[in-house]
């Protein structure tokens, strides 16, 4: 039926109404992939040798995968042993999979996978490299192609890690250029021993976001396919906006209890050595739980990969960074506030009302998570 269609808007009307093409040449492969192209598809095309090679090229996404007689040979042994099925299978060989369901239910995907490569393992030369690895991007060790759930499982991972890690990135640059605009307009500038603590947790929060694993099950709910779509650029704006109103409020806090001008305070000299000051400990512990509420608020969990709490990691160390900036704020450990360099609250009423600044933050960000 393909070679019969020279016309390529028919052989695309064809593609998108067949389901299965059967015994098919090699160019006509690359036809199919050409015309499904064209239509607007996504196509990822699995192959195993030099004919599938043109094909592979064509698609989006190119699968190379092993074909190995023997190592096939293997599992076909160890499907019908774990069917139950032992008349022509050498028992002295093979070994029944894990967690099989015998003969009532025949094997299981998992075991047989298993089976596959504990062969592999076993025996590396079971399989070779050949053209099709060369034509594509991707290169599986399997004779079959389940490795499709996994690339696509992991590619939606990566996707949404590297949107995640850009809205983590936009909202820090933006808080920060505020962060540092009240520094400089107060005269004022950060302690070296509080930038050292930020930067060292900072470099652990993104080592851990990384390390979060894909889900093995595939979610109709399909990622953003980039950056600058709506939600996430609504997403940053309304964070921005949060904290920029949480800025303004520490600001107002302060007011009253600093200099009215910054300049003729010995300790507030342009360039000069850090000296410790309300603005400048507002300013930190705010800025702190921004950093925190960025990361916490824009990691993306389900549907895609392990939720917040079962990132255990870096659960943890959110929980363990807000108790310790409660504490801080709070000042419960006058000794540890010292050793920041941080002053001590000069009333009850502005530790309370700056604690409800902090909260209040805390809970927005929380929530616009939620909505969005």
């Amino acid at each position: 039926a393909v070679a019969g269609l020279d016309d390529g808007d028919a052989l695309g009307r064809l593609c998108a109404a067949a389901v299965v093409f059967a015994r098919v040449a090699p160019d006509q492969k690359e036809q199919i992939v050409a015309a499904l192209n064209a239509r607007g598809h996504v196509t990822l095309m699995c192959g195993d040798g030099t004919n599938d090679v043109g094909a592979l090229k064509r698609a989006h996404v190119g699968v190379s995968i092993m074909n190995s007689p023997g190592l096939e040979r293997r599992v076909e042994e160890a499907a019908a042993l774990s069917a139950g099925d032992v008349d022509d299978v050498d028992n002295t060989s093979l070994k029944r999979p894990p967690n099989g369901r015998g003969s009532a239910g025949g094997p299981s995907a998992t075991s047989l996978a298993d089976v596959e490569l504990d062969a592999l393992d076993v025996d590396p030369t079971l399989v070779k490299l050949g053209d099709a690895s060369v034509a594509s991007p991707f290169t599986s060790k399997r004779a079959t192609v389940d490795c499709v759930l996994a690339i696509v499982c992991q590619g939606r991972c990566a996707l949404v890690t590297m949107i995640q890690v850009y809205k983590i990135l936009a909202v820090f640059c933006l808080q920060s250029a505020c962060m540092l605009s009240t520094y400089s307009l107060s005269g004022i500038k950060q302690g070296d021993a509080q930038m050292t603590l930020v930067g060292l947790a900072t470099a652990v929060f993104f080592f851990l976001l990384s390390r979060a694993k894909p889900l093995e099950t595939l979610s109709p709910r399909r990622p953003p396919a980039r950056v600058f779509e709506l939600r996430p650029a609504a997403s940053i704006v309304a964070q921005f906006a949060i904290h920029v109103a949480a800025l303004m409020s520490t600001v107002r806090l302060c007011a009253p209890y600093a200099p009215r001008d910054s300049l003729a305070n010995p300790d507030h000299v342009p360039d000069g050595a850090f000296a410790p000051s309300l603005v400048n400990t507002a300013v930190f512990l705010l800025s702190t739980v921004v950093q925190l509420n960025t990361f916490g608020t824009n990691y993306q969990g389900h549907p895609f990969m392990q939720s917040l709490r079962e990132h255990r990691p870096l659960a943890a160390l959110l929980g363990l960074s807000y108790v310790a900036v409660g504490v801080l704020a709070s000042g419960l450990v006058p000794r540890l506030g010292r050793m920041l360099q941080l002053v001590d609250a000069p009333t009850p009423d502005f530790r309370a009302r700056f604690g409800g600044v902090l909260l209040a933050d805390t809970a927005a960000s929380w929530l616009l998570a939620w909505v969005l």
